[in-house]
């Protein structure tokens, strides 16, 4: 028997009735992710400015689209993969539109460039000693920031297969450095 809780039940139930057209029950679900989402949107962007406009797209895109909802998918899950797919959209948009970034991107290859040279080239080492796959993983995931679905989409994989690669590349990775430990130059 599943236990769900009583605050689900009552999300779920305002959730069924916002897709009726009910705008209380919306403003009610509002209320109850507001900080939440919030939150979750201030950690991944530069401002908070930028985070409440996100929060606020994603209420307006979930108000618009909540009768499409799948009853199978919890409103929570929902609102925030809506919230994701924007910050994801942010990043995308910006880095078109945004000359810094090419800067920034230079600034942290040189970045990367003097910390393998700090620690004698022993992390590199370490990389170069994964597989072609695993290389290629944790370049995509750790220096181009993208995402699991990005990354499989570019190598022709399924996401999951990405986690798993991820995993070993830094369980490899975390064996290798052990045995010869990290030593600034």
């Amino acid at each position: 028997m599943t236990v769900v809780s009583l605050d689900a039940k009552r999300v779920e139930l305002l959730s069924t009735r916002a897709a009726a057209g009910d705008r209380e029950a919306f403003g009610a679900l509002y209320d109850r992710y507001h900080e939440e989402l919030l939150a979750y949107a201030r950690r991944r962007v530069p401002s908070l400015e930028d985070a409440e406009d996100l929060v606020e797209q994603a209420f307006y895109k979930a108000l618009r689209s909540i009768e499409r909802k799948s009853s199978a998918s919890a409103f929570n899950v929902w609102l925030f993969h809506i919230a994701k797919n924007l910050i994801t959209d942010f990043y995308r948009t910006r880095k078109q539109h945004d000359p810094i970034f090419e800067e920034l991107s230079t600034m942290a290859s040189a970045e990367d460039q003097v910390l393998r040279q700090e620690m004698g080239g022993q992390l590199g080492q370490a990389v170069a000693e994964l597989t072609e796959r695993q290389q290629a993983v944790i370049h995509l995931r750790f220096v181009e920031g993208l995402e699991y679905p990005e990354i499989a989409s570019k190598l022709g994989c399924g996401a999951s297969t990405v986690r798993v690669t991820q995993m070993r590349a830094l369980r490899s990775l975390r064996t290798s450095l052990r045995e010869k430990p990290l030593r600034a130059s």
